[in-house]
């Protein structure tokens, strides 16, 4: 679409947003034309989405996507009266998240029983670091700093930069994942490591 090849691409998550218009578009109402589609439609599609068990930030996620998608094409694409159907759309509650921490077992069992190549590793670096999902997936060798024992991050969430001393632990990791001395340290995608 016009917005998956214009806007998308200049998101710093964009992969993650071409997924959920991917996800929309399999929705049988996205073969009519924007302005024909309703409220009603993104309601039985909340309903659907929370009767299969879908988290109420997953939702407000992809029609936080659908809803750009709208003002874009009201705002810059000359459909002014285009009418936005997700800003009447009741949104799910959102429920406060518990502090939880992850159990060493759990840790354990995670990283013995996945199918992914990279997945044990990066669940220890996670661990190690404290480091987003995003910021991990992007890091490469060129971000680790050997001399200084300092991982550079780049380009954050909240846009600064920031510097993450590696201890014994961290650099054993690291060594033992630098024999592909080029490009990215876990070659995988964000979306890869949230399934």
């Amino acid at each position: 679409t016009k917005y998956e090849i214009e806007i998308s691409p200049h998101k710093k998550r964009y992969q993650i947003e071409i997924y959920r218009l991917r996800a929309w578009k399999k929705q049988e109402f996205s073969k009519l034309p924007l302005h024909k589609i309703r409220t009603q439609h993104l309601a039985l599609w909340r309903n659907q989405m929370v009767d299969n068990g879908f988290k109420a930030n997953t939702i407000r996620l992809h029609l936080a996507v659908l809803s750009h998608l709208f003002n874009i094409a009201r705002i810059e694409w000359g459909f002014e009266h285009l009418k936005n159907p997700v800003l009447n759309l009741t949104k799910p509650k959102c429920i406060p998240k518990r502090v939880h921490r992850i159990s060493d077992k759990d840790i354990s069992l995670l990283i013995t029983n996945t199918e992914s190549t990279f997945l044990p590793s990066l669940i220890k670096f996670a661990l190690y670091t404290g480091m987003r999902r995003s910021e991990i997936i992007k890091l490469t060798w060129g971000n680790i700093n050997w001399d200084k024992n300092i991982i550079e991050v780049n380009d954050t969430k909240n846009g600064e930069d920031r510097n993450i001393p590696m201890f014994e632990s961290l650099r054993i990791l690291l060594q033992v994942l630098h024999l592909n001395k080029n490009g990215q340290i876990f070659p995988i995608t964000e979306h890869a490591v949230s399934v």
